[in-house]
């Protein structure tokens, strides 16, 4: 897949182009928890926590976690409370500082999942929130997953987050409080997994006001799965939206999954 080629579909579709770097991840980093976990998607978050302890608990019983693509540390918050040696990495600094601050007494750097940035062998490594989707390369995606089993302990776990294009909601979805305004939708490109997640937001007491096209890629977990049997893995799994009892199934009509790699 040409990055190339998808940015000219993108804009003969006339979909928006950003200049520069998402600014809802970099300039307004410190404001995307108020929307998100402090808002619209609290229960999601603890939920995530919950399935990913229970996955590096069943396989290895080991409590060493790497969250790649940490974001503002949440999920490291969390699985420090459940008892985890948590460490992460995010590639924008922006994001970094934000996590920092909430978690203090972690290793957490800037890097990107693609060089994988931390030494250490772990029991589990997670990607969520389709923090893999916005690698644009097969080869990128590749490398990202030979990081993730290059890492992992010999009976570790990889537990990453995408969505299944077909299944894609294109409707708008809107949110809003006294102080923050929220609105998305997903615009499917065809002939590929790739799409871009339009998103606008306001807060009017901090002067923001901002609409984004965040490109995503290689929506497909099953797709993923077969890579990470390339890359490393023994064995893979596919869950719907979390569900540690509930394997993905596109005639669900979900779009959300987890695939899951197992080191052994």
């Amino acid at each position: 897949m040409n990055n190339r080629d998808f940015v000219d579909r993108l804009r003969a579709a006339k979909i928006y182009d950003p200049v520069g770097d998402y600014k809802m991840v970099t300039e307004h980093a410190s404001l995307v928890d108020r929307m998100y976990f402090f808002g619209k998607q609290r229960d999601r978050y603890l939920k995530e926590a919950e399935f990913i302890a229970q996955q590096i608990k069943d396989t290895s019983g080991g409590n060493s976690y790497v969250d790649a693509g940490c974001g503002t540390g949440i999920h490291l918050m969390l699985m420090k409370k459940k008892g985890f040696e948590a460490s992460g990495f995010d590639i924008r600094q922006q994001m970094v500082d934000v996590a920092l601050k909430r978690n203090p007494n972690i290793t957490l750097i800037q890097g990107d999942m693609r060089n994988f940035p931390l030494g250490d062998r772990v029991h589990g490594i997670s990607a969520m929130y389709g923090a893999i989707n916005y690698i644009d390369t097969e080869e990128g995606i590749r490398k990202t997953l030979r990081g993730f089993s290059d890492h992992l302990t010999e009976d570790g776990v990889a537990i990453v987050d995408t969505r299944y294009h077909p299944n894609l909601d294109e409707g708008v979805k809107m949110w809003s409080t006294n102080s923050w305004m929220l609105a998305k939708r997903w615009v499917k490109c065809t002939g590929g997994m790739d799409s871009v997640y339009r998103v606008f937001y306001a807060i009017p007491d901090e002067g923001v006001m901002e609409m984004e096209d965040h490109r995503q890629y290689f929506q497909n977990p099953f797709w993923i799965a077969d890579r990470m049997l390339e890359e490393g893995f023994a064995r893979t799994k596919i869950f719907d939206s979390y569900e540690r009892d509930k394997e993905f199934e596109p005639s669900s009509g979900s779009a959300l999954s987890v695939a899951v790699g197992y080191k052994k």
